[in-house]
């Protein structure tokens, strides 16, 4: 091989395998510290067949295939070895004769990359152990939340409900007493049960924000309507909500996707108030291949994504609320043209226990 001092030195120098391949697939030459690993393999692997070395690597017989083909390209490829699977990233490069044109050999450089790509399975575990775990965080933090909406609708409700009958209950006997001033009680009693009712509804408001009882109640199509009614009489701006699901298909949706579903929605609406200025906003929903499609569209001024997305927290939240659950976000959106929030879940498995 026309390798000179300085190739020798390289290929000495860092974990690479050099060699050159006739058009037959024969080994012409083979250097570099890469072959250490490979030593039982090819103790010495000039004159003999790649096909014959590597009959049980599929991946390096493809890449030596489409090489000897004519085909200059870099594939990644896995190498048994007694010590271990390796992984090489390897660079062929065919040569043509000057006059024929035909292929007179390949001469290839193959990278050993297994600690490399042993470090990015790692990030990739690391990465979906972190989304299990904050999966598992959000699950426990929606029951949590639903522990407190229900203690403080039965309990603190209850309680509140109870102070309003005994307002009115007494509001009433004071009409039939001699007092001095009865105007001033009746005054001070309607006070008491207007308190009462304002504490009421506070305690019914915070209930709902932490644990939506349309999701129970209606599911998750009934609940989206009904958040889409209450954000138009808090903003002005028309909110659509249209499902083509149907009710069995509703029912796969297992119930920390839903929420994770109805809070995305409840965060995509939140950001067309404080930011799109649109005159009207729609919610589709369908079935999707795999579970659950939902699509939020407004007619506001949009933004441009690339300018805003390091620093846009909700987005962020918003897209790793999908993909803790197995699904997907999407965001499109262009200045003047309004955005489009696509949301994508797989319905589940309903006999799975909640993480």
């Amino acid at each position: 091989m026309a390798s000179g001092g300085l190739l020798s030195a390289v290929a000495g120098s860092i974990p690479v395998v050099v060699f050159e391949l006739d058009p037959a697939g024969v080994i012409l030459s083979s250097t570099g510290s890469g072959r250490a690993p490979l030593r039982s393999r090819e103790s010495n692997p000039v004159g003999r067949s790649v096909f014959a070395l590597y009959a049980d690597a599929p991946e390096v017989l493809t890449a030596v295939r489409r090489a000897l083909a004519g085909e200059a390209f870099v594939a990644t490829s896995r190498v048994s070895t007694p010590s271990g699977e390796r992984t090489f990233e390897t660079t062929y490069e065919p040569s043509f004769g000057s006059l024929s044109g035909e292929l007179t050999r390949v001469i290839g450089v193959a990278l050993d990359v297994t600690v490399r790509e042993q470090a990015r399975l790692e990030a990739v575990r690391s990465i979906a152990l972190l989304r299990a775990l904050a999966g598992r965080a959000q699950s426990e933090r929606e029951a949590e939340r639903t522990r407190v909406a229900r203690d403080l609708h039965d309990d603190l409700g209850q309680v509140l409900t109870a102070l309003r009958f005994d307002a009115r209950y007494l509001r009433r006997r004071a009409g039939g007493l001699d007092l001095l001033d009865p105007g001033i009680l009746d005054r001070r009693l309607e006070e008491f049960d207007t308190l009462a009712a304002r504490a009421l509804q506070n305690v019914r408001d915070l209930a709902a924000n932490l644990r939506p009882p349309e999701l129970d109640e209606l599911g998750l199509s009934g609940a989206l309507r009904e958040v889409a009614r209450r954000f138009e009489e808090r903003t002005g701006v028309a909110c659509e909500v249209e499902s083509t699901l149907s009710c069995s298909a509703e029912a796969l949706l297992v119930a920390d996707h839903a929420t994770a579903a109805f809070r995305i929605v409840q965060e995509a609406l939140t950001n067309v108030a404080q930011h799109a200025d649109a005159s009207s906003v729609a919610v589709r929903l369908s079935r999707g291949r795999k579970g659950v499609d939902i699509v939020v569209t407004d007619d506001g001024k949009g933004f441009e994504p690339e300018k805003v997305r390091c620093g846009a927290l909700g987005l962020i939240g918003m897209t790793e609320r999908a993909r803790v659950w197995g699904g997907e976000l999407s965001v499109i959106a262009s200045s003047g043209w309004g955005t489009r929030v696509g949301i994508s879940l797989p319905f589940g498995d309903p006999s799975a226990p909640s993480q």
